[in-house]
């Protein structure tokens, strides 16, 4: 038998283990039945947390169909959060080690299995902001493109809330900005600054936020001038605050456990 715990994020959601060895293979296995809504137990991937030389844990994260991405912004807080509950960390101020970098966590509150924490996500790398829109199946966007140890486009448009993303996230997602593909994420500002926004993620397709397109977003609309400082940005599944300071990005939000339970030998095979 083996524990896992699954967290969700502004409904960002994540089956959580600690106890599993490195083979490739199987965890890209694991990670695609933990992830099947039907047949599985449900996610949108797979987080393992690892012991760490570097920082005080390592996240490796998985996506549904089996692939090892960089960094997830939602995780990286649920991870902490959860080592913090588990008493594998005794502090509140977390370092953790990923494939996108070091990356810091500081827990602000934690009752029970609800915790509210804010994660430095460092400074983005490889800004740049298309000064002509660039045209997907017939509409146009306002793009920009960063890396926050994984890879983003952030595309202005208006009608998020009716907006087709199955249409226009796949072909930006594979649209070659960058060599493995990229998380694309459609926004919009309000008069107020309040950013509105939708998360197509690579390997996963839409999900209900994404933390690091949050600050993907909020950089994109800081620099159109759309936004200050500090700025809330609302996905479907909730929303998140996204500050800057010292070039760097920092996102809070809250995270929950949902619910904890043990896999079969044969789900891990």
């Amino acid at each position: 038998m083996m524990r896992f715990t699954k967290m969700q994020s502004c409904g960002n959601d994540y089956v959580y283990i600690t106890e599993f060895g490195n083979e490739p293979g199987r965890l890209a296995q694991l990670a695609r039945f933990c992830s099947d809504r039907h047949r599985g137990i449900g996610s949108d991937g797979l987080i393992v947390i690892c012991g760490s030389e570097k920082s005080d844990i390592r996240m490796r994260v998985f996506n549904p169909d089996g692939s090892e991405a960089e960094m997830c912004g939602n995780a990286l807080r649920s991870a902490a959060a959860l080592a913090r509950m588990k008493g594998i960390i005794c502090k509140d101020d977390i370092t953790v080690e990923t494939l996108g970098g070091k990356k810091s966590v500081r827990i602000l509150s934690l009752d029970g299995g609800y915790c509210i924490a804010k994660s430095d996500l460092g400074v983005p790398e490889g800004f740049k902001a298309f000064e002509e829109p660039v045209s997907v199946r017939g509409r146009k966007f306002d793009i920009s493109v960063l890396s926050l140890g994984n890879p983003h486009i952030a595309a202005f448009t208006s009608g998020i809330d009716r907006l087709n993303i199955k249409k226009y996230g796949p072909p930006l997602e594979k649209s070659g900005y960058f060599p493995n593909g990229a998380n694309v994420h459609f926004y919009s500002v309000s008069p107020g600054g309040e950013i509105a926004a939708r998360s197509w993620e690579r390997g996963c397709g839409e999900t209900l936020s994404c933390a690091t397109g949050a600050a993907a977003a909020f950089a994109a609309a800081r620099a159109r001038g759309s936004c200050g400082g500090r700025a809330y940005v609302r996905h479907p599944g909730g929303t998140l605050l996204a500050e800057s300071g010292g070039g760097r990005i920092f996102v809070t939000g809250e995270t929950r456990l949902v619910f904890e339970g043990e896999l079969l030998p044969e789900d891990i095979v």
